[in-house]
């Protein structure tokens, strides 16, 4: 496949740059959140707090990582951006280990807000 034929507008570039960036400062300001406010919730959801920052770390990771890729995969070229052939080349598989993360922690912290089982300061 020819990387001339994958083009993209200007717009259409910048669009997706900028909300993978803003995915990213989003999940690192969650982040900061969780790991700032843990001490001051209940102890009973304190558990949950620290499934957060892992949840936190783990997609601010994937989205980082995808907007780095996203900006290496493409050259500016006159009027649109051309996707560049190799290595460089966009993947979106990260987010696939992202979910063998992020769901199993996020079931796991239901359990504790939901008071199913409990967190216990040992």
């Amino acid at each position: 496949m020819n990387p001339e034929n994958l083009s993209i507008s200007v717009e259409g570039f910048e669009i997706v740059n900028h909300i993978l960036t803003l995915g990213y400062a989003a999940m690192a300001a969650a982040l900061l959140f969780f790991i700032l406010t843990k001490n001051s919730c209940l102890p009973k959801y304190r558990m949950s707090s620290i499934i957060s920052v892992v949840v936190m770390t783990s997609a601010f990771l994937l989205l980082y990582t995808q907007k780095v890729s996203w900006s290496n995969a493409y050259s500016f070229l006159g009027d649109k951006y051309t996707l560049k052939s190799g290595e460089d080349l966009f993947t979106n598989g990260y987010r696939y280990l992202n979910w063998l993360i992020d769901v199993p922690m996020l079931v796991i912290q239901i359990l504790f807000v939901a008071e199913i089982i409990r967190y216990s300061n040992l």
